[in-house]
C-alpha cells in the first residue's frame, strides 16, 4: 500500500540544497571548461600567427635571397644627423628590391557608460606587425603587449665570423596579459652583402677609451671591452663617463625575480631601455654579462660553475689585478647566480662588480649599485677617429 505522506518541510529543504550544491559545483566546471578552451584558441591563434609572419619573411629570402638587412633611418632636417625609427628595420634582397618590417601599435580610445549617465573613458593599445605593406594584427589584441627590447641583433663583420658573412636575427616578443601565452618571433638568416677584408677601419684593443657621438648632440666616454681589428667595423665598449640621472649610480635590480636573474622584466632593463631611445647611434645598449666580466678580470666561467654548489653564501672572485677601470664603481651585470636547490635561499642573486673591496661577486636583487650600460656601436661614431 502506497504511503501517500508527503516531504516534510527538512527533506525538501535538503533536497533543494543538495540540488544547488550540485548546480553550482557543474556550472563551475562548465566555466572552467569553457575558459580553458578559450585560452585554447587564444594559443592557436597566436602560434598561427606567428608561423604567418615567420613563413611570409622566409618565403621572400628563399625566392629572392636577402643581401642585407638594416635599421630605418631618417634625417633631422637641423643637425642632418641620421636616426634610428622605432621598432622598424629594412630587408634588401638580391633582386634590388626591399621590404620593411615594422613593429606598431595602434592606441585606441573607449569609455563605461555608468547608470548615472556619467562615463569613464580609457585607452588601450592593438599591436601588430606590417611587413611589406601587409597588417598581421596580433590575435587578441587588447590583452598583448611587445616586450620591449631589440628587433634586429647582427653579428656582422666581427672577426670569427667566416668570411665576414654577417648574421642576422629578427626577434619580436609579444606577451599575453591574461593567460601564460607568450609568443617569440624569431628569424635567423644569413645576408650576402661582405666587407672586404682590406677595410681600413681603425684598431682597438681591450682597454682602448674611445668618446663617442652616441646622439647628435650628446658625447660620452667608453671603454673598449673586446678586441676589434681594422677588418672589424663595430666596437663593443663599457661606459666610463661620470655619473648622470640618465645613468644613476644606484639602482635596485628588481625586488620581484623569484628565481636568480630575470634581465628582460626587470626594474633595471626599463632604464636600459630608456637609455637605448636615448642613445640612438648605438646599435645595442645592454649591461655587462657574466662571461664577458669573467673575461676582464681573467676569472674563466668555470669560476662560476665550481662555486654553483659552494657552502659559502657569499662567492666571489678578487679584482686586486684587473684592470682599473672594471673596478672604478660598483655596478650590476646582466647574469643571477645559478639557482641552487641545496641552498634556495641564494636564488634571487646576481653578479655584480664591487668597487668597495674589489670583487666579482653575487648580491641580493634588491640591493643597490650603479649602472653601466655596454654598447654595441659602429667605429664611425667615435668621435676623434
Amino acid at each position: 500500500m502506497l504511503n501517500k505522506k508527503g516531504f516534510t518541510v527538512i527533506e525538501l529543504i535538503m533536497s533543494f540544497t543538495f540540488s544547488s550544491i550540485l548546480a553550482i559545483s557543474l556550472f563551475a566546471v562548465v566555466i572552467n571548461y569553457r575558459n580553458k578552451e578559450m585560452d585554447f584558441s587564444i594559443k592557436n591563434d597566436l602560434l598561427a600567427f606567428k608561423s604567418q609572419v615567420i613563413i611570409d619573411i622566409q618565403k621572400d629570402i628563399q625566392a629572392k635571397g636577402l643581401n642585407h638587412i638594416d635599421y630605418c633611418m631618417e634625417e633631422n632636417p637641423t643637425t642632418h644627423e641620421l636616426t634610428r625609427v622605432g621598432r622598424c628595420i629594412i630587408l634588401y634582397f638580391n633582386d634590388s628590391t626591399s621590404k620593411e618590417f615594422v613593429v606598431k601599435e595602434d592606441v585606441r580610445a573607449d569609455s563605461i557608460e555608468h547608470p548615472d549617465g556619467s562615463a569613464d573613458n580609457f585607452y588601450y593599445s592593438i599591436p601588430y606587425i606590417a611587413y611589406g605593406g601587409i597588417r598581421y594584427t596580433v590575435p587578441d589584441a587588447a590583452n598583448v603587449s611587445i616586450r620591449n627590447n631589440f628587433i634586429l641583433e647582427q653579428t656582422s663583420l666581427n672577426d670569427g665570423i667566416e668570411s665576414n658573412i654577417p648574421l642576422y636575427k629578427i626577434r619580436v616578443e609579444f606577451i599575453h596579459n591574461d593567460i601564460d601565452a607568450d609568443i617569440d618571433i624569431s628569424v635567423v638568416c644569413n645576408g650576402t652583402r661582405t666587407e672586404s677584408a682590406s677595410s681600413n677601419f681603425k684598431s682597438y684593443s681591450v682597454g682602448d677609451e674611445v668618446l663617442i657621438q652616441v646622439n647628435a648632440t650628446t658625447q660620452k666616454k667608453f671603454v673598449v671591452i673586446k678586441d676589434s681589428s681594422k677588418n672589424n667595423a663595430y666596437l663593443t665598449l663599457l661606459y666610463n663617463d661620470s655619473y648622470d640621472s640618465l645613468v644613476p649610480s644606484s639602482i635596485s635590480f628588481n625586488s620581484d625575480i623569484a628565481r636568480g636573474n630575470d634581465y628582460s622584466n626587470s626594474i633595471i632593463n626599463e632604464q636600459v631601455s630608456e637609455i637605448a631611445n636615448l642613445w640612438k647611434n648605438a646599435r645595442k645598449v645592454r649591461l655587462l654579462s657574466f662571461e664577458e666580466a669573467s673575461f676582464l678580470v681573467d676569472a674563466c666561467p668555470y669560476f662560476r660553475n665550481t662555486i654553483k654548489n659552494a657552502s659559502d653564501p657569499t662567492p666571489y672572485f678578487s679584482l686586486s689585478s684587473s684592470y682599473s677601470w672594471i673596478k672604478s664603481s660598483s655596478f650590476w651585470t646582466s647574469s643571477g647566480r645559478d639557482y641552487d636547490v641545496d641552498h634556495p635561499n641564494y636564488a634571487k642573486r646576481v653578479w655584480i662588480i664591487s668597487s668597495s673591496d674589489e670583487k666579482l661577486k653575487d648580491v641580493n636583487v634588491n640591493e643597490s649599485y650603479g649602472l653601466r650600460p655596454v654598447i654595441e656601436i659602429s667605429k664611425i661614431y667615435d668621435a676623434n677617429s
